[in-house]
């Protein structure tokens, strides 16, 4: 009789970086945004739309929280006086300045009840926490060491425009985390509710509903519809019906804001507002519905199929997904592929292509900055598309390395 063949040698260990220039980088950034709080308290930006929300609810009550001339007196009065131009268009005169749902505005009470320059001082905090606590969740999704997915979170330019804006990337992010590691761990009806709780943000809420759906788990179905539910009727029955009514009369008009005068479609992202971009006229928003739901008709049959043999690829491309399919995606929105990029990051290591995905995601972003290239193509989107193409059809990404620090996916539930 022959001999065995000798055992397969295992793969090599995914290169890893020193922990010190992660601990540097997170350290030097973390520090850079506490210290501007106060310079993004200032600067009266998008937050003061958010906060106006939970003060109209906090002052006017239910029935002024979606009356445009209630929300223009509360500001005259929060500037003691006229209102900067860039926080009160023509387009508000229409629709107001607080677009989100009931239970958003219950979410910023507590802040509104505090004077404006207060709120705009703890709201960064706020975001920067959830930031913290999104990466430390992304970790354990995708194996990333903790430090380089905190690094790699507060240096998304997502984050810091989230921060100088005074918006909520950063909570969504936490929420989209969390969902995501509960499904990863077999707790699909907790994963399902946790991503249902965006309700509160429809933009977000609308591009992962098809997530439970393409993973086939029935408890994750259910949670995200109880989730759902929890967050409608639990503002119904502390705001009131009235509120939810008014606001379902307001949203087709917000659905159509970026038709309306003054909106900044430069400043759109995801596939949806490409479309408009690179077609003007009605073709437009056709070109950006098809292109959306090209991606989303990929990413979700990919998603499936990697479901639950890869659990973590699975969400990751399906975040990824979701942040190209979103119907409003601004530069504070574009942390949906942030999961995948450390995913790639921990199984591949610093192989030159990962580092051209981190160039691009992130650096694409920077060179939009605030203001936005203005570019048919922006450099934003070649980002998220980049690493949305990487996970849905690198063969290196579709399993976790059989050795070093990061352990496969567990076994599947009976969800």
């Amino acid at each position: 009789m022959s001999a065995p063949p000798p055992p397969a040698a295992p793969p090599p260990p995914v290169p890893r970086l020193p922990t010190a220039p992660w601990l540097g980088l997170a350290v030097a950034m973390a520090v850079l945004l506490v210290y501007t709080v106060p310079v993004a308290a200032r600067r009266n930006a998008d937050f003061v739309h958010l906060w106006l929300g939970g003060h109209a609810l906090a002052r006017a009550g239910a029935g002024g929280l979606y009356d445009p001339s209630v929300q223009l007196r509360l500001l005259q009065d929060a500037f003691g006086g006229a209102v900067p131009d860039d926080l009160w268009a023509e387009r508000n005169t229409l629709v107001g300045a607080f677009f989100y749902p009931p239970p958003a505005a219950l979410a910023y009470l507590p802040l509104g009840w505090l004077p404006l320059a207060t709120a705009a001082r703890i709201a960064p905090l706020l975001n920067l926490g959830a930031v913290a606590g999104a990466a430390a969740l992304l970790a354990r999704l995708t194996g990333a060491r903790r430090l380089v997915a905190l690094a790699g979170a507060l240096w998304l330019p997502a984050v810091l425009h989230s921060h100088v804006l005074g918006q909520n990337g950063g909570l969504a992010l936490l929420v989209l985390a969390g969902g995501a590691l509960a499904l990863h761990r077999g707790r699909a009806l907790l994963g399902g509710a946790l991503l249902g709780l965006l309700a509160a943000k429809p933009s977000w809420w609308l591009a992962v509903a098809w997530l439970p759906l393409a993973l086939g788990a029935g408890r994750a179905v259910a949670g995200f519809a109880g989730g759902t539910a929890a967050v409608v009727l639990g503002s119904a029955v502390l705001v009131g019906v009235p509120a939810w009514v008014d606001w379902l009369a307001l949203a087709p008009r917000i659905a159509r804001l970026d038709t309306l005068p003054g909106y900044p479609l430069s400043l759109q992202y995801s596939l949806p507002g490409l479309g408009r971009r690179l077609m003007s006229g009605p073709g437009g928003p056709w070109l950006g519905r098809g292109l959306a739901l090209a991606a989303l008709a990929l990413g979700a049959r990919q998603t499936r199929r990697l479901w639950p043999r890869d659990r973590a690829r699975a969400l990751c491309l399906a975040l990824a997904t979701a942040m190209l399919a979103s119907p409003h995606a601004h530069a504070y929105d574009l942390v949906g592929a942030l999961p995948g990029l450390l995913l790639l990051g921990a199984r591949r290591g610093g192989v030159p292509a990962v580092v051209v995905l981190v160039l691009l995601h992130h650096g694409g972003q920077a060179l939009e900055g605030g203001a936005g290239t203005g570019w048919a193509l922006p450099p934003a989107t070649v980002g998220l598309i980049a690493v949305w193409a990487a996970l849905l059809g690198w063969p290196g990404a579709a399993e976790p390395p059989v050795a070093g620090p990061y352990s496969p996916s567990p076994a599947p539930s009976r969800s």
